[in-house]
């Protein structure tokens, strides 16, 4: 008779042992990677939201009795996606793989 899966923390059913080469990875090391790899996108995109709700108040609190500033933060960011998002896509297909990681990078530092 079949053993059912272990269960995750999460309730995924773990992965078993791969084979890489000549030796076998773990499936603690899967899954602590993808442990990792949730992190890492939580606190980015907590970080994200943060920016995006403190920015203003700060700029609230510069400049009392004024939406000016803010609303200028804001065009120039729906602006920056409307007019430069065509363009990026439809160089990706063609940039060089290196250079494409690099634009990934710098939209995401």
């Amino acid at each position: 008779r079949p053993q059912p899966p272990k269960l995750l923390g999460c309730g995924l059913p773990q992965p078993a042992a791969r084979t890489t080469s000549n030796h076998r990875v773990p499936p603690h090391t899967t899954t602590m990677s993808l442990a990792l790899l949730c992190l890492a996108h939580g606190l980015r995109s907590c970080s994200d939201r943060a920016w995006a709700f403190v920015l203003p108040v700060y700029l609230a609190q510069a400049s009392p009795g004024s939406l000016r500033p803010i609303s200028a933060v804001s065009l120039a960011q729906s602006l920056g996606v409307v007019l430069l998002a065509p363009l990026i896509a439809r160089a990706g297909p063609r940039m060089q793989p290196r250079w494409m990681a690099l634009l990934v990078v710098c939209e995401n530092a």
